[in-house]
C-alpha cells in the first residue's frame, strides 16, 4: 500500500495491531486490560483514528509477544518500484537473523570497498 498522508499509515500500523491481537486470541478488552488503557482507546489505535506513541506501541508489542523489527517488516507499506529497493527488501523479509547479519556485513564491506 503506498503511504501518501500520515492518517494512510495510521491505519496501517492500526491493522497491523488488530491482526497480531487476534492471532493471539485476544479481545480488545483483554488486550486493553493488560495495557492499562480503554478499550475505545484501542479500538481507535487498531482502526488509526489515533496516533499511537512509540512507548505505547512498544508496551502493546511486549504484551503481544512481538519484536519492534519484527512489527515494522511485516506493515503493508509499498516501497518505490524504481530502484532495487523494493527487491531488496522482499529478499531481506526472507532471511533469517543470521543471514540478515550476514548481509549486512557484505554490504558494509561493498560500501567500504567503493569509498576506498
Amino acid at each position: 500500500m503506498p503511504i501518501e498522508h500520515d492518517q494512510d499509515l495510521l491505519r496501517v500500523v492500526g491493522k497491523r495491531l488488530q491482526q497480531l491481537r487476534k492471532s493471539r486470541g485476544l479481545t480488545q478488552q483483554q488486550l486493553a486490560g493488560n495495557l492499562g488503557v480503554e478499550v475505545a482507546t484501542l479500538s481507535r489505535y487498531e482502526i488509526g483514528d489515533r496516533a499511537i506513541q512509540l512507548s505505547m506501541l512498544v508496551r502493546v508489542l511486549e504484551v503481544l509477544g512481538e519484536s519492534l523489527s519484527d512489527f515494522f517488516d511485516a506493515l503493508d507499506v509499498a516501497v518505490p518500484e524504481s530502484s532495487g529497493e523494493a527487491e531488496l527488501l522482499a529478499a531481506w523479509r526472507l532471511l533469517d537473523s543470521h543471514h540478515r547479519e550476514l548481509s549486512i556485513r557484505l554490504v558494509r564491506e561493498m560500501a567500504r570497498a567503493k569509498s576506498s
